[in-house]
């Protein structure tokens, strides 16, 4: 059988040519769930199936949703039937049942158009209405080629290999699919209390927000490439935190998971309002955000150990948690600041320097601690215990708002600089032995540490080593996970020669640029322009950089640049220099 495909945001079209001679049946699983399907039901009409699955179990979480369809076929079934279990009735139309079946005609080619919504079937068949009606699946095939080229097509890169242009395309492509539209085409859809709500007149709902993973460099980029869409998201996480009562982790669908640790939301939001992303009602916002930080919550604990964090400034036996705190403090006070609330920017700064209190002179590394104010005997730096996804060798530089002062704490420059050159050894061991896993998102923000220590040409060619050691464009292109478009959104921005380093922050540190031009055309009017013209696998090292026309000699740029566009023009070497070395040049720690 040979089978076509397509969809819209809400919809989706098939052609189904089904071979001569031999029978043309369709299955329709509604208990086909990767995490298992808890019930269903299906109603077979004489040209069409509708239907609800109810699903959930993330991870082995307990979050429950629905979703509904209703498929509309060109021709009419010659046979019908369900099955339930292993018990197959025909002719029945259905009642809670594991799936169903459509027979044709022998050799026929069978076009289906299916509407998808988490509120009802009714708002599945409004859906198909309204984006799918009367259009095959190669009209519908083209509107969608058409609005992926125009999506992509906001940033046009020059130069580089064809296959850094195919990787950096697929990382970008990568970063568009997730977060997911949530709500129908008339803006209904179900809330973290379990009611059906109505967003406001051109907003969307999105919802499948893996938090603790695209905070870092995803939201960032859609912030710039896609404001409007990131604004909505950052909308729903504000209107799903105060109808569930707290700020969730990892969101699927309409229900809490708690999967992860920290509290990431409140780093996209601060994020994106930096990036420009800033139509979702910030101040409400923070003051969701204030409660969920300071008071523990009933039901869902938005922040695990918050009390003991509060009283002793970490939580005890949980250093990435500490960490994911004080990150997202620092993301609440930079907030706050930008909307003139200073008492809350002095008291959360406060709180973002917490990671002191893990600081072990002893063994020179961010640790574990005991509630006594003790730190665990025997530490290794290698052991994942009381990390997450990581260890402590590669938890050491998740402080990425603060890097003045931890590299006084590690000794100063030149001793940093040797402990990131054995770090680096390996890219991506894995959370076991003491060295870069690249491929995963604790240590996203490591390789640019080097610019903050006068060595930027270490980053630079750091950079270059990742993106050809752990990226490519074919299927076994993925080092790791890309974790709903955050890997993908981490080699966009590092083949442009930049990174958001700072959580809550729009400053960008420099690496090096892979093409030698990019133009990205933002569609809230907003311009950006990189030329390195002399860019090459060879010539990887800065010699200079114009921002705006004008000479700097910084390996970072302001939010200004962010904020309003702008130019930069990157002269290339095929050596090391001293450009960005000088110590009053380094990235700024707020």
């Amino acid at each position: 059988m040979h089978t076509e495909l397509s969809v819209t945001r809400r919809s989706g079209a098939a052609r189904f040519a089904f071979p001569q001679g031999k029978p043309a049946t369709l299955l329709v699983n509604t208990s086909g769930s990767v995490t298992g399907t808890r019930d269903s039901r299906i109603s077979i009409g004489r040209d069409s199936i509708s239907g609800w699955a109810a699903s959930g179990d993330f991870c082995g979480t307990k979050n429950r949703y629905r979703v509904y369809f209703h498929a509309q076929f060109d021709k009419p079934f010659q046979r019908t039937g369900t099955w339930r279990g292993g018990t197959v009735t025909p002719r029945r139309s259905g009642v809670q049942d594991s799936g169903g079946y459509a027979e044709f005609e022998p050799g026929s080619t069978v076009n289906v158009r299916l509407g998808l919504s988490f509120v009802s079937a009714e708002g599945a068949k409004r859906n198909l209405a309204a984006e799918n009606r009367g259009r095959d699946v190669d009209a519908i095939a083209s509107q969608a080629n058409a609005a992926w080229n125009r999506r992509l097509g906001e940033i046009a890169v020059t130069g580089g290999t064809e296959e850094q242009k195919r990787t950096f395309y697929s990382s970008l492509y990568h970063a568009y699919l997730q977060p997911n539209v949530f709500s129908d085409v008339d803006g209904r859809y179900p809330g973290f209390d379990g009611k059906i709500h109505t967003a406001p007149k051109g907003r969307t709902i999105y919802t499948d927000f893996s938090g603790w993973d695209i905070y870092r460099s995803e939201v960032p980029l859609l912030s710039v490439l896609a404001p409007k869409e990131m604004s909505d998201i950052a909308y729903t996480m504000r209107e799903f935190a105060e109808q569930g009562g707290a700020w969730d982790r990892w969101t699927v669908a309409n229900d809490y998971t708690g999967v992860m640790n920290g509290d990431p939301e409140h780093i996209i939001l601060a994020s994106a309002y930096a990036f420009g992303a800033k139509d979702f009602g910030a101040h409400r916002a923070l003051l969701s955000m204030l409660r969920g930080a300071n008071q523990p919550t009933s039901g869902y604990e938005e922040r695990p150990g918050l009390g003991e964090y509060l009283k002793l400034g970490y939580v005890p036996g949980k250093a990435a948690d500490t960490l994911e705190y004080t990150s997202a403090d620092f993301a609440i006070a930079q907030l706050a600041h930008r909307l003139g609330d200073d008492d809350t920017y002095r008291g959360f700064m406060k709180r973002a320097r917490y990671w002191h209190k893990l600081y072990n002179p002893e063994t020179g590394y961010l640790q574990p601690r005991n509630a006594d104010g003790g730190f665990p005997a025997d530490f290794d730096p290698a052991t994942p215990d009381g990390w997450v996804e990581g260890n402590g060798a590669q938890y050491a530089w998740m402080v990425p708002y603060d890097y003045a002062g931890l590299i006084r704490a590690y000794g100063g420059r030149k001793a940093v600089n040797n402990r990131l050159d054995a770090f680096f050894a390996r890219l991506n061991a894995g959370t076991r032995k003491p060295y870069a896993f690249l491929s995963n998102e604790p240590g996203a923000a490591s390789p640019w540490v080097s610019d903050f220590t006068g060595a930027p040409a270490k980053t630079q060619q750091l950079t270059r080593r990742v993106l050809r050691e752990l990226f490519r464009s074919g299927p076994d292109g993925l080092a790791g996970n890309d974790d709903l478009g955050q890997m993908g959104a981490w080699y966009v921005w590092t083949a442009m020669g930049l990174y958001p380093e700072y959580p809550g922050r729009a400053e960008l540190v420099t690496g090096s640029p892979v093409f030698t031009g990019v133009a990205i055309h933002s569609p809230d009017g907003r311009e950006f322009r990189i030329t390195a013209p002399d860019s090459s696998e060879t010539n990887q090292y800065v010699a200079g950089l114009r921002v705006n026309g004008r000479d700097s000699a910084r390996p970072w740029l302001p939010e200004s640049f962010a904020e309003r566009g702008g130019s930069l023009e990157f002269a290339m070497a095929a050596r090391p220099t001293d450009w960005g070395t000088a110590n009053a040049d380094a990235p700024p720690s707020p």
